[in-house]
């Protein structure tokens, strides 16, 4: 069993394979939420946590023309919207439940 690795050159800086990326990265959103047991937005929550993915992945998008090292920051937030939908929990949320949560320290 082989797993198809697709490869792409881009180059931000001079603008190269950006269209490239681009179909590519829509045909692969096409084919993934066509499928039949992709789940269907039911909760507001979901509705949000999608728009500001979208907003850190177009903040991301402009600051590969300004300042290419802030689009890391973008796209790390945009996973982080993602990850809230899915119900992945990290080290941030935990902690930040348990200061929230519980007097501690004093």
């Amino acid at each position: 069993m082989s797993a198809h690795v697709a490869t792409l050159t881009v180059s931000p800086t001079a603008g190269e394979g950006l269209d490239a990326l681009t179909r590519w990265l829509s045909g692969r959103l096409a084919a993934d939420l066509s499928a039949g047991d992709f789940p269907a937005l039911t909760r507001e929550r979901h509705r949000l946590r999608l728009e500001e993915t979208v907003a850190s992945v177009l903040s991301a998008w402009q600051a590969l023309t300004i300042a290419p090292e802030m689009a890391g920051e973008d796209l790390r937030r945009a996973a982080g919207s993602l990850a809230r939908i899915t119900g992945e929990i990290g080290v941030e949320d935990v902690l930040g439940e348990v200061f929230a949560s519980f007097c501690i320290g004093k």
